[in-house]
């Protein structure tokens, strides 16, 4: 799926990039075969281009960016698609003194990005269920101490939950984000989830990985979202694409349910 981020706050700034963006599209439009000559009339959106073309295209949704007029109609009428991120930034509440399974979540950012895709008609596509970056885990799960089976129960209780509040209103999953390094090699470290590296001790002990375990739960959760492993830098080969690629056919192997691999390409 082709994912754009309108980055701009000020309207000018969006009409002229909006006008490159739908220049460039008519003109790929009108040189397909069978088009011709005609061209899409100049008001014509984004969406409506793409859902006749019948692809999607996405943009980032966010509480704040929707609290910004040019913005939020930007999305609405440009868009088919809506990007909600940092959905499972475990926003719980308190992180210095929540139980480590039954945590608290705040949902507010989320709902208000749901309720205005729904009126919109738009498909969500929800980033992420497990990702390694230190400011969506709460820091009572990083220094907790847990063991290996508290650590799984967790994770297994965190997709479960997030999953099921959203459950038949997500199109596509960003279920695992990012797990490997550019050298091919599992992210680890300190201040990880302590899931990255499936070859570990403690993981050949509790099968299956996290990995696994992201896609079988979301998949018993919600079996009609789509659920998508995602990394960067993985469009070319190299060491990182050649892991995802061994990742993905040991999970196909093994009957796991993924169902795709989202490349970020972090265009510039």
């Amino acid at each position: 799926m082709t994912r754009l981020a309108n980055q701009s706050t000020k309207s000018a700034g969006s009409l002229s990039r909006r006008g490159l963006i739908l220049r460039a599209a008519l003109i790929s439009s009108a040189a397909l075969p069978g088009v011709g000559s005609s061209v899409a009339a100049q008001d014509e959106s984004l969406r409506d281009l793409a859902d006749r073309k019948g692809f999607t295209i996405g943009a980032l949704c966010t509480s704040g960016r929707l609290g910004l007029p040019p913005d939020a109609n930007a999305l609405g009428r440009e868009f088919n698609t809506a990007i909600i991120e940092g959905i499972s930034r475990l926003a719980w509440d308190h992180p210095s003194q929540p139980p480590p399974v039954g945590a608290q979540y705040e949902w507010q950012a989320v709902d208000h990005c749901m309720e205005f895709v729904e009126q919109h008609g738009m498909r969500v596509q929800a980033h992420h269920l497990a990702w390694d970056r230190p400011e969506v885990i709460p820091q009572w799960l990083l220094g907790g101490g847990y063991s290996d089976e508290e650590t799984i129960a967790i994770l297994r209780e965190h997709v479960r939950t997030v999953v099921g509040r959203l459950r038949g209103r997500v199109h596509r999953w960003s279920a695992v984000n990012e797990p490997f390094e550019s050298d091919g090699s599992y992210k680890t470290g300190p201040d990880r989830w302590r899931w990255w590296n499936d070859n570990s001790p403690w993981s050949d002990g509790i099968d299956p990985d996290y990995i696994e375990v992201v896609f079988r739960e979301a998949h018993a959760t919600d079996p009609k979202a789509i659920l998508l492993l995602n990394d960067w830098d993985i469009e070319f080969i190299n060491p990182r694409s050649d892991a995802v690629y061994n990742l993905v056919a040991r999970l196909k192997q093994k009957e796991v349910p993924i169902h795709g691999v989202g490349m970020q390409m972090h265009l510039r």
